[in-house]
C-alpha cells in the first residue's frame, strides 16, 4: 500500500519557505512514522510539495547506530543543484565528530 501525504512544505530561518521538498525532510518524516509503527519496512510514502513536486521515501531496513535504533531509507524524486558548500573540520574542535542532545 502506498501512503500519499499531500502538500508539505519546509519552513526555516523564521519565515523562509523551501521551494520544494528535501531528502532530509522526507527522511525525517519516514523515520518518525516508522518509530511510531505507522509505516513498515518497504512501505513507501509519497509526499507532495506546495509546488506539486513529489518525493517518495521508504524504510529499506532497520539497524542500530551504537546503542540507538536506526533506519536505512530509500528516497526517490527529482532535484536540482542550486548551491554548493564546502565544510572544513578543525582538528582542535572538540565537537568535530558531532554531538547528541539528550
Amino acid at each position: 500500500m502506498i501512503r500519499y501525504i499531500t502538500v508539505a512544505m519546509f519552513v526555516f530561518s523564521q519565515k523562509v519557505v523551501n521551494r520544494s521538498l528535501t531528502g532530509i525532510g522526507v527522511s525525517v518524516r519516514a523515520a518518525l512514522d516508522h518509530a511510531r509503527s505507522e509505516i513498515g519496512i518497504n512501505e513507501p510514502i509519497t509526499i507532495e510539495s506546495i509546488l506539486r513536486t513529489l518525493m517518495r521515501v521508504e524504510v529499506a531496513k532497520t539497524t542500530t547506530f551504537g546503542e540507538y535504533k536506526a533506519v536505512i531509507l530509500k528516497v526517490t524524486g527529482t532535484a536540482s543543484i542550486t548551491v554548493q558548500h564546502e565544510f572544513y573540520f578543525d582538528l582542535n574542535d572538540d565537537l568535530r565528530e558531532g554531538f547528541i542532545f539528550r
